[in-house]
């Protein structure tokens, strides 16, 4: 469900709300992991790119 839309210039920020529980899985280099010190149970911020992802109305 989108709960709030922010519209710029040339583009647009939306929050959507998903339902939990969520697990998002994401392949990035352990370069990228050693870097952001990442470990499980760590808190860490998705950003997808919109070009990887469809918005859809049913």
């Amino acid at each position: 469900m989108v709960k709030r839309v922010q519209i710029g210039e040339l583009a647009a920020s939306i929050r959507i709300e998903i339902e939990t529980p969520t697990v998002l899985k994401a392949l990035i280099t352990k370069d990228a992991v050693d870097e952001l010190d990442i470990d499980i149970g760590d808190e860490v911020e998705a950003v997808i790119k919109a070009t990887e992802v469809m918005i859809a109305k049913e």
